[in-house]
């Protein structure tokens, strides 16, 4: 069932989409992760605008944006912060982003759209979420050590799963079209998570964020009183 134009090799971008609020040590794992495993080029960071599934951010876009300059200052990896979501009016949907990521830069370009498993287990509720695979291929992380249990997923997840995964995941060319498969790879991210986050901020508890998040952040968080009452 594998789809997608012939691969180039020579442009491998991975697309991590979410709110970011605030970005972590986590995000900039996985990506660092997905990029080692599958010979990313670039990976590109998607905050979202308006996610139709979360209730209403409280953290402007430009906090949020600024952030995660502070946190990519230095980072080896070739990335980009992408900003179309937060330009779109209305709701946004990954759909809509991976369709104009694949009109720009090519049918020959490896797209892989980057997830949690926790992701995967929710992907049936997501907006014409079987599209995806006409414009990427999707990488999912999954807890290293912790067996995968499809029965956690929706069924028709599962019929595309079963169709689409590549063997040997972990390899670099296991992704060998441009969009249409899955890779499924085992990583340890830590237990970061946003709410994490914000709590530790909004009770002025900056020795736990030291260990959240990168010290720009955690500075910029301290500078803006973010998430504070």
């Amino acid at each position: 069932m594998s789809s997608g134009a012939a691969l180039s090799p020579s442009l491998r971008v991975g697309v991590l989409g979410g709110t970011f609020d605030p970005v972590h040590h986590a995000h900039l794992k996985m990506a660092q992760l997905f990029a080692n495993r599958l010979a990313l080029t670039e990976i590109r960071f998607v905050p979202a605008g308006d996610p139709w599934q979360k209730p209403a951010l409280a953290t402007p876009p430009e906090a949020r944006v600024a952030m995660l300059h502070a946190a990519l200052d230095g980072f080896a990896l070739r990335h980009s912060i992408d900003e179309r979501e937060l330009q779109r009016a209305g709701a946004s949907y990954s759909v809509d982003t991976l369709r104009e990521l694949r009109e720009e830069l090519g049918a020959g370009a490896l797209i892989v759209f980057l997830m949690g498993s926790d992701q995967l287990a929710r992907l049936h509720t997501w907006s014409r979420w079987q599209e995806l695979f006409k414009f990427a291929s999707l990488g999912v992380v999954l807890r290293a050590g912790a067996a995968f249990d499809a029965a956690l997923l929706d069924k028709a997840v599962v019929r595309e799963l079963e169709g689409r995964r590549v063997a040997d995941s972990a390899l670099p060319g296991s992704l060998n079209r441009a969009s249409g498969q899955i890779a499924l790879i085992e990583g340890n991210l830590g237990s970061v998570s946003s709410t994490q986050v914000r709590e530790a901020a909004r009770g002025g508890d900056y020795d736990t964020l030291d260990v959240l998040v990168p010290s720009a952040v955690r500075d910029y968080l301290r500078a803006h009183h973010l998430y504070r009452d």
